[in-house]
C-alpha cells in the first residue's frame, strides 16, 4: 500500500462503521484493483470466501487493515483535505445500509468534499437522515438522492428545515412516501432556493399540490 493509498484509507476511516470501507472499496474497484473486492468481502465478514476465492492483495492480509496512522491527530486535517479533493461523488445506492451507518457518515470529514451524494434504496427513515442533513459536511453537496427510502413527510420536514442544504441544486425524493404536509414543508423552506431539479415521483400527496410545487420551484424541473 503506497503513501497515497494509506492517506486515503486513514482519511475516510471511522471507528465501528463499515460505510467508509465500502466507499474505499469502490475507489479501488474503479481502478480495477483487487483490493476493492478484498475490502468489500472483508466488510461482509466472509473470511472463508476470501480464502476460497483467492481474493488477496500483496499489501494486505486477512486481518483488519492497520490503523496506526490514526494515532497521529495532527495528520487528521491534512488527510481529510486529501480525501476532499479525491471524492466529489459518493454513490452508496442500494447498499442496504439502514439508519445507523448513515448517521455515522454524517460525522466523516471526507463528506465535506462531496458534490453529489446518492443514498437511494437504503432502508432509511426520517430518523436516519436527521443527523445527515444537519451535518456541516453537507454544505458542499449540490445533488442529493434519497429516493426509494420511506422517509415520509417527517423526513421531508427535516430536509426543509436544514440550513446545511442551501447549495442543493438537485433533490431526488421519488418513492419516499411523502404526503401533502411534507411537500408543503419543502415549498415553505427558506433554504431550498437553488433547486434546479426536484423529483417527487410516486409520493402520496394530492395532485392539486403540483402547481404549488411548480410555483415555488419555478426555475426547476419538477418530476411527479
Amino acid at each position: 500500500m503506497n503513501a497515497e493509498e494509506r492517506a486515503l484509507l486513514a482519511g475516510i476511516w471511522s471507528a465501528g462503521d463499515e460505510t467508509p470501507w465500502l466507499i474505499l472499496a469502490d475507489y479501488y474497484q474503479e481502478r480495477d484493483d483487487l483490493l476493492g473486492e478484498f475490502i468489500r468481502t472483508w466488510v461482509r465478514g466472509s473470511r472463508d470466501e476470501l480464502l476460497r476465492g483467492g481474493v488477496v492483495h500483496p499489501d494486505l492480509n486477512i486481518d483488519r487493515p492497520a490503523m496506526w496512522m490514526l494515532l497521529q491527530p495532527d495528520l487528521r486535517e491534512w488527510l481529510a483535505d486529501r480525501v476532499r479533493t479525491m471524492m466529489p461523488y459518493i454513490d452508496l445506492h442500494n447498499q442496504g445500509l439502514g439508519n445507523a451507518p448513515v448517521r455515522a457518515l454524517a460525522t466523516c470529514p471526507f463528506l465535506g468534499g462531496a458534490r453529489e451524494l446518492s443514498l437511494s434504496y437504503n432502508r432509511l427513515t426520517a430518523e436516519g437522515i436527521a443527523d445527515l442533513v444537519q451535518s456541516p459536511f453537507m454544505e458542499s453537496v449540490e445533488s442529493l438522492d434519497l429516493s426509494w427510502n420511506a422517509i415520509h413527510s417527517r423526513g421531508a420536514k427535516i430536509i426543509a428545515k436544514s440550513p446545511r442544504l442551501m447549495r442543493l441544486g438537485e433533490l431526488d425524493l421519488g418513492y419516499a412516501a411523502i404526503a401533502g404536509q411534507g411537500v408543503m414543508a419543502l415549498c415553505d423552506s427558506p433554504h431550498l432556493n437553488e433547486i434546479t431539479r426536484l423529483n417527487l415521483e410516486m409520493n402520496p400527496f394530492p395532485r392539486a399540490l403540483r402547481e404549488t410545487v411548480r410555483s415555488r420551484f419555478r426555475m426547476a424541473t419538477c418530476q411527479f
